[in-house]
């Protein structure tokens, strides 16, 4: 049977992923023995939220963002986007703090705005069956990957 792909950015590329429909009971995901996924942008969609913050953080300061610009950073550290912002804006401020102030207000809005992407229902459809993890930098994933309304079954780990 026919597959709809599904689009996803991660880390400044657009990677697709095939969400297979069962035939009868199986998947591709039967041959895997684990399931890994990454989470921004894959099992949730967080993009959204990180604008808004951008948006919101810059708009105290009289500056603006390049959209494109900023998708083409999606992955980088926040300061470092932080950074290509303020040169932009040829503006006098430090990056790291610009930075902070932004990750606040992310925390702030997480629960409220994220949602989940189509690919979360191959999670759940796959938790107790296969052992899972997410892979991600991101700082918020144990608040978005462990609280209502965004619950999943992954046990939040020490960061490496």
């Amino acid at each position: 049977m026919s597959s709809a792909p599904l689009a996803a950015t991660t880390a400044g590329f657009c990677v697709t992923v095939i969400i297979p429909k069962p035939v009868g009971e199986k998947t591709m995901y039967e041959g895997y023995a684990g399931l890994i996924f990454d989470m921004d942008g894959t099992i949730l969609d967080t993009e959204p939220t990180h604008r808004q913050a951008w948006n919101e953080v810059l708009g105290r300061y009289g500056m603006r963002f390049d959209e494109q610009a900023m998708v083409a950073l999606n992955g980088s550290p926040t300061w470092r986007i932080a950074q290509a912002i303020i040169e932009l804006n040829q503006a006098d401020l430090d990056p790291h703090r610009l930075a902070q102030e932004k990750t606040q207000a992310v925390k702030a809005m997480l629960l409220d705005s994220v949602r989940p992407l189509p690919l979360i229902e191959v999670v759940k459809a796959w938790h107790g069956r296969r052992p899972m993890s997410v892979g991600t930098g991101s700082e918020s994933a144990v608040v978005l990957l462990t609280k209502p309304p965004l619950y999943s079954p992954f046990i939040p780990m020490k960061r490496i």
